[in-house]
């Protein structure tokens, strides 16, 4: 009875405008509260009688009952179609190793079960990269290329991906409102775009794997609270899948480029080492038979052949040379042997040992030191360094000068080898430095592609860096830079600028 007691009841504004005679509010139990039944009757008072308070309890019991019988049914339902969503994921990302294709495919899954739209992107480098995009609604795809061309993720931007790149955590955001949305957004257009797919309820989540997150999926629903608990753990699952599929096709990449780039190589230095093998032993062969066969053999053909021999043979070691300093470096780190070294006395060895292979390149070769340049480095490794860079500017500068500039400013030590010939060209020049790589052609240009890598390798063993400037038919300038030792003390003898002119061999030599 409303009227009835202490009048809390007939006092309420409620009651008052809908003239309510009685009330009842009966709770429904299962275990626990699951809900309540609210009874109202504005014909008469005590209309709520005990025997029918007995009834609608009955009622409220099988009424509760019911309630948990639907909702075990639908939490039974929404587990047998997240199953099968995983399970369809799970074999779409593992049937092919086309991981472009195949995340096209999965963010289609994704709108077909779980969104009316969604969008993949991927980390390369520092770059972020609109893999995929799909929508549920055909009529909506203009409108999500519409995001991929004028609101690019950037690693500094809003966007949910970018920061879920940045901090590898999932964003959830279960009821978008226009404030949580502008959070996310760049400007008022950018806004207007993700509410015209639909943005009641967002997912971004990160695609995890070997520490490293490779990028991020994004869900978007046009109903609010369309996304719970269980759904960005079902996303996370899926995520977690699509990144070990992405990596799993990426090592493959690689594992496939680094076969080939194998293959290349052992064509290549199979080449490379028959070569000097064949001439030495063509020479060794003409040598024994002049000796078997009794006749004198002039010097001169003597000498040449031995000449050849030896070039051949100081090839030949050089290629092992190469060869075993790679399995070194991959093995661990490279040894260094330091001591106090000139590099410009290195730089003139060098000069020296060139002598004849200048003459047959028909190459002048200048060096330019005003006073010696002092560090603590491992001699017969910088002679290396240097001796490669050498080689390379005759192989690919024959017939025009090469310039060796040596000095030191604010305590590194800097040398240059330049040349005037082919040059590098521009596309190539970024992996020059790497394992295997070569800028020209095996047909035209012999060598394993090493020399550079090693040179590389041992300059950063020493904390030193290199470079190369060049521009294709305008030869190449390679520069190496190494923390030395300070400038000359005051009782050293300072070295004259140097000019060797090797077009007839090394043997003149000018002061500054």
């Amino acid at each position: 009875d409303v009227s009835a007691g202490s009048g809390k009841l007939a006092s309420d504004p409620y009651f008052t405008r809908h003239a309510t005679r009685s009330v009842l509010c009966l709770p429904i139990m299962r275990h626990e509260l699951v809900g309540l039944l609210y009874l109202e009757n504005d014909l008469v008072a005590g209309a709520f009688t005990p025997d029918r308070l007995t009834a609608l309890s009955l009622l409220a019991s099988q009424a509760a009952i019911s309630v948990e019988n639907a909702r075990l049914l639908l939490e039974e339902r929404q587990a047998r179609q997240r199953s099968s969503f995983l399970a369809e994921a799970g074999a779409l990302l593992s049937e092919s190793l086309d991981y472009k294709e195949t995340l096209i495919r999965l963010g289609r899954l994704c709108v077909r079960s779980l969104a009316d739209w969604c969008v993949l992107d991927l980390l390369e480098g520092h770059e972020i990269h609109r893999l995929a995009g799909a929508c549920a609604d055909p009529a909506k795809e203009p409108l999500l290329e519409q995001l991929r061309q004028r609101y690019p993720a950037r690693w500094d931007s809003p966007h949910a991906s970018s920061r879920c790149l940045r901090t590898g955590a999932p964003i959830w955001v279960p009821t978008a409102t226009d404030e949580r949305l502008r959070d996310l957004t760049e400007d008022d257009d950018h806004l207007r775009l993700v509410r015209a797919l639909g943005a009641g309820s967002l997912l971004a989540v990160p695609l995890p794997a070997r520490g490293q997150v490779l990028g991020v999926l994004t869900l978007s629903s046009g109903t609010p609270g369309r996304y719970g608990r269980v759904d960005l753990d079902l996303v996370r699952e899926v995520a977690h899948r699509s990144a070990i599929a992405l990596d799993n096709a990426r090592l493959y990449r690689e594992t496939q480029h680094a076969v080939r780039v194998r293959d290349e190589f052992l064509q290549v230095a199979s080449h490379e080492l028959r070569t000097p093998i064949a001439a030495l032993t063509l020479s060794l062969d003409n040598l024994l038979r002049a000796s078997r066969s009794g006749r004198n053999v002039a010097p001169e053909v003597t000498r040449r052949l031995t000449e050849l021999a030896a070039r051949q043979g100081i090839r030949l070691t050089r290629l092992v040379d190469d060869l075993l300093d790679v399995s070194r470096i991959e093995m661990g780190p490279l040894a260094l042997d330091l001591a106090k070294v000139d590099l410009a006395a290195v730089a003139r060895d060098v000069a020296e040992r060139f002598e004849a292979g200048l003459a047959r390149a028909g190459c002048s070769l200048s060096i330019r030191c005003s006073r010696p340049v002092l560090g603590r480095w491992d001699g017969s490794r910088i002679d290396q360094v240097v001796t490669n860079l050498v080689s390379n500017a005759v192989k690919f500068g024959a017939g025009k000068s090469i310039e060796i500039d040596v000095g030191e400013e604010a305590g590194t030590a800097r040398l240059s080898v330049r040349d005037h010939g082919i040059g590098i060209d521009t596309a190539l020049r970024a992996g020059i430095f790497d394992r295997f790589q070569r800028a020209v052609s095996t047909a035209h240009y012999g060598g394993l592609g090493l020399g550079l890598y090693i040179s590389r390798r041992i300059i950063e063993a020493h904390g030193g860096s290199i470079r190369v400037e060049s521009e294709p038919g305008a030869g190449a300038t390679f520069t190496i830079e190494l923390p030395c030792a300070g400038h000359a003390s005051a009782g050293a003898t300072e070295l004259p600028a140097i000019t060797g002119d090797y077009e007839s061999g090394f043997g003149r030599s000018v002061g500054p």
